[in-house]
C-alpha cells in the first residue's frame, strides 16, 4: 500500500518515482557453503513466471551462504512486540484489528482486543513489514526491526475508499465483461489482497465498483488483448471517485529470427512483453517462430519488448512504443550466443560481498547472485549497455555500464545508522526524511525508507545509504524541528541529539476559482492531510519555519505554493486549474539541484522572473538575507516560492564573485513534457522548480 499517503508523501517530499522501494536479502549464516553461481544462472526472465519460480532464476537464496566475506544478518531471539491500532485522523482505538508483521521467512498475526491494543511475538534483529487492517479501514506496511529495547509499535489504519466507472472502449462504446482490477505496488499487494477485493467484473453496461485503499493508484481494466489503465494520483480515504476506464485496441508485430549470419532460424521462442502504462502493468507473451524464422504477435497496446531464445542463443531485446490498433512490420532478431558476463561485488574495505542480488537491466532483465568470493557470472547479450544493480542486507549500488570489459568491479557501501535522541522526551519519536543525497549523486532521490519511529524519546534510522539527510524530527507533545544535512558515512553509526521546538499547524483553503474543492490531498513534508467540504486544510505537527505546500487532486493540475510556518502565520490560500497536463507554482523560474552549500541553479525558464538576473551554475547562498548554506533543499524552495507579485533577494555565488539580484515572482504555469514543476521531483535530473 505505498499508494497510500505515505507514498504520496515519498512523491511530495523527495521523488518519486514510484520508483522502486529496495528489498533485503536475507541469507542465514548456518547454511552450507556453496560456489558461485555458474555461467548462464541467469534469473529474473521478465516473461516468465516470476524471480521465484523462473527456470533461469538461478540458486535460491538459501543455498548462497557462505565461509567468506560478507554475509546476510540472521535473525535474532525472538521479542514481544506490543502496540495500539488507531483510526487515523481521529486516533480512536480499533478494535478487532488484525495486525500482520511479515518478512520472508513468513508472517506472524495477531488481534487486537476491544481497546485497540496488540501483543506479538517476532524475531529480532531482522526487518519486518508490518501493518494492521479492520473491515472498512487499512494500514501502510512500515518497515521495523524488533529488538528488547524497540519492542513497542503503535499502528495506524486509515478509512478506505471506493473507486466505481465505467468501461468502454477506444470508440467510447461500453464493454461488458471486462476484467477490472486495482494496482498497487507488488511489495503491498500480497498484504492488501486478503483484506480488500482487488478485482471486479463489468456489467452488461461496462459499470463496476471497488473497494480501494487511499492516494495513489491505478485501475486496470482488460477484455481479452484489449487492455488500459486509468491513473488515481490522490483517492481521500473514505471517498467515492468515478472514473472512465478506455481499453486500447491490440496491435500486431511481424518480423522474423535469424542467426548472425543472416539465416532464418526456425522454431525460436519469441518472447513479447507490452506495458500498457507507465512504470506497468505489463502482459507477457510467447509463442514459436514458423519454419522460416518468421512471426506475428498481435498483443496489448502500449511499450513493447522483444526478445527470441533457442538452444541458449539469444536476441538483443528490441523496444518500442506502439500505440492503439497499430501495426509494426519488419522486426527483426538476431540471434547469438550469450557473453558470459563476469563481476565482483566488494565493499570499500575489498571485503567480498557474498549472497547480493545482481540485477543487469537493459530492454530485459538478468539477474544472479554472488558466490563465496563475490563474485558472479551471468550470461546476457554482450552488445549492449547495462544498468547494473546490487541489493544486499548491508548495503547496495547502482552503476551504469556502457561496454563489459573482463571482470567489471562494483564497490558496495555499507548502510549506515543514525541514532536519534530527544532530550526530556519519554513518549515516541517521529523522523521523517524531507531530503536524501546519495554520496557520488548529483541528485536526491527517494530512500528505502522514509519514516521511521520510535518509543522512549528516541529512534534508530538503519539501513541508510550513505550521504546527506535532510531530516524532520517530531515527538507528541513536544513539537518538530528540521535537522538539515545530516552525514551519513559508510557502514558507520552515530547519534544525533535533537531539542525540539514546539510544531505549529499550516492551515489553508483550496479552491478552483471561487469554488472550494473538496478531498484534495494537501503535503507538507511527511505529513498529508484532505480537504474538507469547504476546501479547508490543516496540516499538523509541522516545524516551524519555510514549507513547501503540495496540493494534488484528481481531475487538477498538480499545485505547488511556499509558506512561512508559524504560530501566528496566515492561512495558506491554494488555487487548482483543471487538468491539462501542466502544472502551477508560484516562483522566480529557476530549477535547482542539491550542492554541498545551498542549493545551485540548474536551468533558468526563459521568459521567467529570474531570466536575465539569474544564470545556470548559479549557488544560491542566501534568501532575503538568511544564509542558506546549511539548510535543507525544500527550506530553500519554500523561501524562493510565494505569493505571486512579492519580491525575494537572492545572493549568489558566481564562482568567487558575489552578487545580489531582486526578483518578483509570478505565477507560472508548467507545460505538459517540460522539467519536474516541484521539491517533489527534485530527485530527478531536472531538480526542484521555483
Amino acid at each position: 500500500m505505498a499508494s497510500f499517503p505515505r507514498r504520496t508523501h515519498l512523491l511530495i517530499a523527495l521523488a518519486v518515482v514510484g520508483v522502486a522501494i529496495l528489498a533485503a536479502v536475507m541469507v542465514r549464516r548456518h547454511q552450507a557453503p556453496a560456489a558461485k553461481p555458474a555461467a548462464v544462472a541467469t534469473g529474473a526472465d521478465p516473461w516468465g513466471a516470476g524471480q521465484a519460480d523462473s527456470p533461469r532464476a538461478g540458486r535460491p537464496l538459501a543455498a548462497v551462504a557462505a565461509s567468506l566475506g560478507l554475509r546476510a544478518r540472521p535473525a535474532g531471539p525472538p521479542v514481544t512486540v506490543t502496540g495500539t491500532v488507531r483510526l487515523m485522523p481521529a486516533g480512536t482505538p480499533v478494535a478487532g484489528a488484525e495486525v500482520a508483521f511479515m518478512s520472508d521467512t513468513g508472517e506472524n498475526t495477531a488481534t487486537a482486543d476491544d481497546q485497540g491494543f496488540y501483543t506479538i511475538q517476532v524475531a529480532s534483529g531482522i526487518r519486518w513489514r508490518v501493518h494492521a487492517r479492520s473491515e472498512n479501514a487499512v494500514g501502510a506496511p512500515e518497515g521495523f526491526v524488533a529488538s528488547s529495547d524497540n519492542a513497542h509499535r503503535d499502528l495506524e489504519v486509515r478509512p478506505t475508499a471506493i473507486v466505481r466507472g465505467r468501461v468502454v472502449d477506444i470508440r467510447g462504446q461500453a464493454v461488458s465483461g471486462a476484467t477490472v482490477n486495482v494496482e498497487v505496488a507488488a511489495d503491498d499487494r500480497g498484504l492488501l489482497e486478503a483484506a480488500l477485493p482487488m478485482s471486479t467484473t463489468a456489467d452488461a453496461g461496462g459499470r463496476f465498483e471497488l473497494v480501494s485503499v487511499p492516494g495513489a493508484l491505478k485501475v486496470r481494466g482488460s477484455r481479452g488483448l484489449a487492455q488500459g489503465v486509468t491513473v488515481v494520483e490522490a483517492l481521500a480515504p473514505g471517498a467515492t471517485l468515478e472514473v472512465e476506464l478506455r481499453l486500447l485496441d491490440p496491435i500486431t508485430v511481424t518480423g522474423r529470427v535469424v542467426d548472425g549470419a543472416g539465416a532464418p532460424v526456425a522454431g525460436a521462442k519469441i518472447l513479447a512483453a507490452a506495458t500498457i502504462s507507465t512504470g506497468g502493468p505489463t502482459e507477457r507473451l510467447q509463442f514459436d517462430a514458423a519454419d522460416d524464422g518468421s512471426f506475428t504477435a498481435v498483443t496489448p497496446a502500449g511499450w513493447l519488448r522483444l526478445e527470441a531464445r533457442k538452444g541458449g542463443d539469444l536476441s538483443p531485446a528490441i523496444a518500442q512504443w506502439i500505440g492503439s490498433g497499430e501495426r509494426r512490420d519488419d522486426q527483426v532478431l538476431v540471434l547469438t550466443p550469450p557473453v558470459t558476463l563476469t563481476g565482483k561485488v566488494i565493499t570499500t574495505a575489498g571485503t567480498p560481498v557474498v549472497g547480493a542480488r545482481v540485477r543487469l537491466v537493459a530492454n530485459a532483465v538478468y539477474d544472479t547472485i554472488t558466490g563465496s568470493n563475490g563474485t558472479f557470472d551471468i550470461g546476457a547479450p554482450g552488445t549492449q549497455p547495462y544498468t547494473v544493480k546490487v541489493k544486499h542486507t548491508d548495503g547496495e549500488v547502482v552503476r551504469d555500464v556502457a561496454a563489459w570489459t573482463g571482470e567489471e568491479v562494483f564497490v558496495m557501501r555499507q548502510f549506515g545508522t543514525v541514532h536519534v535522541v530527544v532530550p526530556g522526551v519519554s513518549t515516541e519519536v517521529t523522523v521523517a526524511i524531507d531530503g536524501f543525497v546519495a554520496d557520488g549523486d548529483a541528485a536526491a532521490r527517494a530512500p528505502a525508507v522514509a519514516s521511521f519511529r520510535g518509543p522512549g524519546g528516541q529512534v534508530t534510522l538503519s539501513n541508510l545509504v550513505p550521504g546527506r539527510y535532510d531530516l524532520t524530527v517530531a515527538a507528541e507533545g513536544a513539537g518538530a524541528v528540521r535537522v538539515p544535512r545530516v552525514v551519513v558515512d559508510d557502514g558507520a553509526s552515530r547519534e544525533l541529539k535533537v531539542a525540539l521546538t514546539p510544531a505549529v499547524v499550516v492551515r489553508g483553503v483550496v479552491k478552483t476559482g471561487a469554488q472550494p474543492v473538496a478531498a484534495a490531498q494537501v503535503s507538507i513534508g511527511g505529513r498529508t492531510v484532505f480537504t474538507d467540504a469547504k476546501g479547508r486544510f490543516a496540516v499538523p505537527d509541522v516545524a516551524t519555519g519555510p514549507v513547501s505546500v503540495a496540493v494534488i487532486k484528481t481531475g487538477f493540475a498538480t499545485a505547488w505554493a511556499g509558506a512561512m510556518a508559524g504560530p501566528d502565520a496566515a492561512p495558506v490560500a491554494i488555487d487548482l486549474r483543471p487538468a491539462d497536463g501542466t502544472g502551477v507554482v508560484d516562483g522566480i523560474g529557476v530549477v535547482l539541484a542539491p550542492a554541498p552549500a545551498g542549493a545551485v541553479v540548474a536551468q533558468v525558464l526563459p521568459g521567467s522572473p529570474a531570466d536575465g538576473k539569474v544564470r545556470p551554475g548559479d549557488v544560491i547562498a542566501a534568501i532575503d538575507g538568511t544564509d542558506v548554506a546549511a539548510a535543507a533543499m525544500d527550506d530553500i524552495v519554500a523561501r524562493l516560492r510565494g505569493s505571486a507579485g512579492s519580491s525575494v533577494t537572492l545572493t549568489l555565488g558566481r564562482g568567487a564573485d558575489t552578487t545580489a539580484v531582486d526578483v518578483v515572482r509570478k505565477r507560472l504555469v508548467v507545460p505538459p513534457g517540460s522539467p519536474p514543476v516541484a521539491l517533489a521531483q527534485q530527485a530527478a535530473p531536472g531538480g526542484a522548480r521555483c
